[in-house]
């Protein structure tokens, strides 16, 4: 197997700032998927609701 050197020097303050950026957008996109999943937060769900609807994950589980 092939050995690909490499570069980077993890001990920089340069790499623990793009990882501290990474790691919060991560955080980021982890919020906007568990809102997604909840159906766009609670005031829509409750909306969603009151119209005697169902969630389309509730809509998909029902098949």
């Amino acid at each position: 197997m092939t050995v690909l050197p490499s570069a980077l020097d993890a001990k920089s303050a340069e790499y623990a700032a793009n990882r501290e950026a990474l790691l919060g957008k991560l955080a980021e996109l982890e919020a906007e998927h568990a809102k997604a999943r909840e159906g766009g937060g609670e005031k829509y769900v409750e909306r969603h609701r009151k119209r005697g609807k169902l969630l389309a994950r509730e809509r998909i589980e029902l098949l």
